[in-house]
């Protein structure tokens, strides 16, 4: 095989490779075009390989502290070897590592601020994230509010907005309401959007029969655990479905067949510089 003249792109990503909307997207719209090797976790999740995409997978199993020191040996390892390679690394704490033990030049990558219930836990960590920003040659943001917010140097930061795809080209009907969530529980309130349709039945009881709202994605334990009490407790165990994670392509169907998308972000200020992808991909 002859060697490739293809720019070369490291990606680092602690999701696994497929679960993470916007480096999935972004290396399946670069790959024909550039060689990328991708570094994430390998969770329990069905694995998403790609024939033009370098995969390399790190044991998620055991303590926090023992995941995270094999995930940066890891890194470091692969970035030493990919010398010639451009890297972006989607932020997580202690990734200042990354460049302080390589000395290489790399691009952070912030998608979210912390979104804790706890102000000084979210004061904490947003502080923590400011201060290894500054380990990095350049750093890419969600938006400009969550830019000054994390206090991010102007002169070595640029926007990196959410984009999306038109997932679903089908014509829907509305004879009955069908609804559909996809994306993470966390501190998302989620059984409150239980109560909205458990007080829909109770003014229209006539599609109590026909209405579904299923639910795609993944939360703390006892997040998921209170959406199904929720469910039971409102009598909705018939209408509402939690299906766990799944990927875009898993979650095809829902796109096709369901009229209602539910983007549901509470009114907190933590949220407000995060526009959530789901938002975008039901309006296209």
């Amino acid at each position: 095989m002859y060697p490739s003249n293809k720019p070369k792109l490291l990606v680092i990503q602690r999701k696994q490779f497929g679960y993470h909307i916007d480096t999935y997207k972004l290396v399946c719209c670069l790959q024909d075009d550039v060689d990328i090797t991708f570094v994430c976790f390998e969770s329990s999740q069905k694995k998403f390989n790609s024939q033009n995409i370098k995969l390399h997978y790190v044991k998620a199993d055991g303590s926090k502290i023992l995941r995270a020191i094999r995930f940066i040996r890891k890194v470091v390892e692969i970035v030493r070897k990919e010398h010639d390679a451009q890297i972006f690394l989607v932020y997580f704490q202690f990734c200042f590592l990354i460049p302080l033990f390589t000395g290489r030049e790399v691009t952070l990558d912030f998608r979210t601020g912390s979104i804790s219930r706890k102000w000084y836990v979210r004061k904490a960590c947003d502080m923590l994230a400011t201060l290894e920003s500054r380990f990095f040659s350049r750093v890419s943001v969600i938006s400009e509010g969550l830019r000054k917010h994390l206090h991010l140097r102007p002169e070595k930061s640029f926007i990196l907005p959410l984009g999306a795809d038109v997932i679903s080209h089908s014509a829907k009907k509305f004879d009955t309401p069908r609804l559909f969530y996809i994306g993470t529980f966390n501190n998302r309130n989620l059984e409150q959007t239980l109560e909205g349709v458990a007080l829909y039945l109770r003014n229209f009881p006539e599609h109590r029969e026909k209405l579904r709202y299923d639910i795609v994605g993944y939360g703390w334990q006892d997040e998921e655990e209170c959406l199904k009490q929720t469910a039971l407790r409102l009598g909705l165990d018939g209408n509402v479905r939690l299906h766990g994670q799944l990927s875009h392509e898993q979650a095809q169907c829902f796109f096709d067949e369901y009229n209602i998308g539910v983007s549901y972000v509470p009114m907190t200020p933590y949220f407000d510089h995060q526009p959530p992808t789901k938002t975008y991909e039901y309006i296209l």
